[in-house]
C-alpha cells in the first residue's frame, strides 16, 4: 500500500486477511505510529463493541493490533486489555471461541510486553471471583512472568499469591485455573516459600495434576538454572517480532481447511 493510505484504511485491510501475512500492512503501521497507536488503542476503548463487531465478522485485525502494540510495548494498551478481558461472557465456550489459544498461548507475553506499572490492577483481576477463572490465571500467570522478569519485586509478588492462596484453597472447582496456576508457578519459579500451600492443594483439589513428590523432586534442582529455562520459552518472553509471533494462528486463518484457532 502507498504511504500516504489512511491509517483507518490500514487497520481495515486486516479485519479479514487471505494470500499472504500482511508484512507491508504491519510494516506500515510500525512506520507511522504517531498516527497508527491512536487508532489501535481506540480499537479496545469499548470492550462491548468490540466483542460484538469481532463476534459478527469474525476479524483478526484486533488481535493483530495487540502484538502490534506489544512489540511497540505500548504502555497505554495495558489498561485497556485488562478492562477487555473483564468482559462477562456466558461459558467457557464462548470464552474460547473468541480469544482460540491466544489466551493462553501470548496473552500474557503482551501484557508483560506493555506492563504499565500497576501491579494492583493485575492482582485485582487475578482475585476477581465475578471475573472467569481462565482470565484471572491468565492475570496470575502474567504477574509470574513480571516477576520472573524483575519487573515486579518479589516481596509484592509474594503478597499476591498469599492472597490468592487465601481466597482459593478451599475452591470446589472441579479443574481450578486458578490454583493449577498458583502451583504452576510454584514448580516453574522454584518457589520454595510456597511448597507446602501447593502440596496440600495437590492433595485436596489437584490429584490431577501433579503429586506431592513431583513438587518435591522438581524443587531439589538448580533453582537458577530452573528459573533460566522457563525464562527461555517464547510465551514466558516479551513479544519481539510480530510476524514471528502471530504465525501459529495466522498461518490457520490463512488456510480454509485448518483448525479454528
Amino acid at each position: 500500500m502507498p504511504n500516504n493510505t489512511p491509517i483507518s484504511d490500514l487497520l481495515d485491510s486486516l479485519r479479514s486477511i487471505s494470500g499472504e501475512y500482511p508484512k507491508t500492512t504491519i510494516a506500515a503501521l510500525f512506520a507511522r505510529r504517531s498516527e497508527s497507536v491512536p487508532a489501535m488503542l481506540d480499537v479496545f476503548r469499548d470492550r462491548m463493541e468490540l466483542y460484538k463487531d469481532v463476534a459478527l465478522r469474525d476479524e483478526q485485525m484486533p488481535f493483530f493490533a495487540l502484538y502490534i502494540l506489544a512489540q511497540m510495548r505500548e504502555s497505554a494498551l495495558c489498561p485497556l486489555l485488562l478492562d477487555v478481558l473483564r468482559y462477562p461472557f456466558e461459558d467457557d465456550g464462548d470464552l474460547d471461541a473468541f480469544w482460540g489459544d491466544i489466551l493462553f498461548e501470548d496473552v500474557p507475553s503482551i501484557l508483560l510486553s506493555v506492563y504499565d506499572g500497576n501491579l494492583q490492577a493485575l492482582a485485582a483481576l487475578a482475585l476477581d471471583r465475578d471475573v472467569m477463572r481462565a482470565i484471572r490465571f491468565v492475570a496470575l500467570q502474567t504477574i509470574g512472568l513480571l516477576y520472573a522478569h524483575g519487573e515486579v519485586e518479589r516481596e509484592a509478588f509474594f503478597a499476591v499469591l498469599r492472597k490468592v492462596y487465601a481466597q482459593e484453597k478451599n475452591s470446589k472447582e472441579e479443574y481450578d485455573f486458578v490454583l493449577t496456576g498458583f502451583c504452576g508457578l510454584v514448580f516453574d519459579l522454584q518457589l520454595h516459600e510456597f511448597a507446602e500451600d501447593a502440596k496440600m492443594l495437590i492433595r485436596n483439589q489437584l490429584k490431577d495434576f501433579a503429586k506431592p513428590g513431583d513438587l518435591d523432586e522438581a524443587l531439589r534442582g538448580d533453582a537458577k538454572n530452573v528459573r533460566a529455562k522457563f525464562m527461555q520459552v517464547p510465551v514466558h518472553q516479551k513479544i519481539q517480532d510480530v510476524e514471528q509471533s502471530t504465525e501459529w494462528w495466522v498461518s490457520q486463518v490463512l488456510e480454509p481447511n485448518s483448525d479454528e484457532i
